[in-house]
């Protein structure tokens, strides 16, 4: 096996949706648990193990992602899923620079025109939802 056939466009997409998921839990637990980047175990075990479980998980659920032949079944595609988990933050450091780039090429929309302001509404002396005042006998 070739070192090419693993760095394919599939692939590198592959890693770039294990970092956006990765990225999405760390910011929900980030917002759920307000400590978290104070706590030991979050820091030093799970942090690290998130893209790996998540390239591996992603690996197993998503069975009609093109991965290489060698690859297509069962352990071998979660191993495989595992690895690209590894690589998912350097190929983000990669891409990133590319993104960038395109995304300062595309032209931001126009602005649209403000259509014209009403006449300010005259206040009445009710209250909106008061109450009428009973008339007395």
């Amino acid at each position: 096996m070739d070192f090419e056939q693993i760095l394919t466009l599939p692939n590198a997409v592959f890693c770039l949706m294990v970092w956006v998921l990765v990225w999405l839990q760390r910011k929900g637990v980030s917002f759920a648990w307000k400590s978290a980047e104070k706590n030991r175990l979050w820091r030093e075990v799970l942090l690290p193990a998130g893209p790996l479980v998540t390239g591996g998980v992603l690996a197993a659920v998503v069975s009609d992602y093109p991965m290489p032949e060698q690859f297509a079944d069962g352990s071998a595609r979660v191993i495989f899923g595992v690895v690209l988990g590894l690589f998912s933050a350097h190929v983000y450091k990669m891409a990133k620079p590319y993104m960038s780039d395109m995304m300062q090429k595309v032209k931001p929309a126009p602005k649209a025109v403000a259509a014209p302001k009403a006449a300010p509404k005259k206040k009445s002396a009710v209250r909106p939802g008061a109450r009428p005042k009973k008339k007395a006998k």
